[in-house]
Formats: C-alpha cells, sequence, structure tokens
C-alpha cells in the first residue's frame, strides 16, 4: 500500500501529530503508536490512521497529518 505522505506507516510506528493540527484530545507531547491504517477507499494508497495516546485516548488522523519518529 502507497502512503498518501512521504512516510510509509505501519501498525506499531511511532508517529507525532503536526503542530498545525488540534484537537482538544491530543497529549501535549502529540507523541503516539499507530494502531491500524486504513485504506481509502477505492484506492491503493493508505489514507487513515488510528493512533493511540498517552492518554489513553485512540484518534484518527490523515496520514499526512502525522510524521514517523526514529526508535532510538
Amino acid at each position: 500500500m502507497k502512503a498518501v505522505s512521504e512516510d510509509i506507516f505501519i501498525s506499531g510506528d511511532l508517529v507525532k501529530v503536526i503542530l498545525n493540527l488540534h484537537n482538544s484530545h491530543l497529549p501535549d507531547n502529540r507523541i503516539g503508536i499507530i494502531l491500524d491504517v486504513l485504506p481509502a477507499i477505492d484506492k491503493n494508497w493508505s489514507d487513515e490512521a488510528s493512533v493511540a495516546f498517552s492518554n489513553w485516548r485512540v484518534l484518527k488522523f490523515h496520514v499526512c497529518h502525522l510524521r514517523k519518529l526514529p526508535l532510538n
């Protein structure tokens, strides 16, 4: 599956939500783990990701609003 953004996302990736996106349920650090990547309907690329955060919230974001973080 081809990603819409520069990054290819899979379950378990550590990601950060970009700063210009507001959601009142985001923790201050904006860092979460991808649980699931959902494909765009009738297309062959990733579109939306479910992300779990440290405040126990699971939120969905279009992948262009996410940046993959290194695990080291």
